[in-house]
């Protein structure tokens, strides 16, 4: 189930990949390219949204939403699903990064469910 509902943000024009990580940066499943170390990138992802979760606390804000990489030939987003998994999805330049939130949003229910 988890990996159908991934397979739907491969639909999106530009997306490349996506993968659930979890505590610990481990990767649960992933839909989409492989890279060549994709637990490298889970890791990547896991600190990231740590260190952006303390950050966010040190200026006083809400909760952490969503963080963004943008690098040079494309795009990382990545959510918070709960207290121990991150959705990320690795998209192309140029994508219509606004319709790939809209789907992360519409999607997180389903994707909780299925952990």
């Amino acid at each position: 189930m988890l990996k159908q509902i991934l397979h739907k943000f491969l639909n999106l024009e530009g997306v490349v990949a996506a993968c659930v990580v979890g505590d610990e940066g481990s990767i649960l499943t992933t839909a989409g390219q492989k890279f060549p170390d994709f637990e490298e990138v889970g890791l990547r992802v896991y600190l990231g949204m740590r260190a952006s979760k303390a950050l966010a606390e040190e200026l006083d804000r809400d909760e952490l939403t969503m963080i963004f990489l943008e690098i040079e030939d494309g795009t990382l987003l990545a959510t918070p699903l709960d207290n121990d998994h991150i959705l990320a999805i690795i998209a192309k330049n140029n994508t219509n990064i606004g319709r790939i939130r809209y789907e992360l949003k519409k999607n997180r229910d389903a994707i909780t469910t299925a952990l």
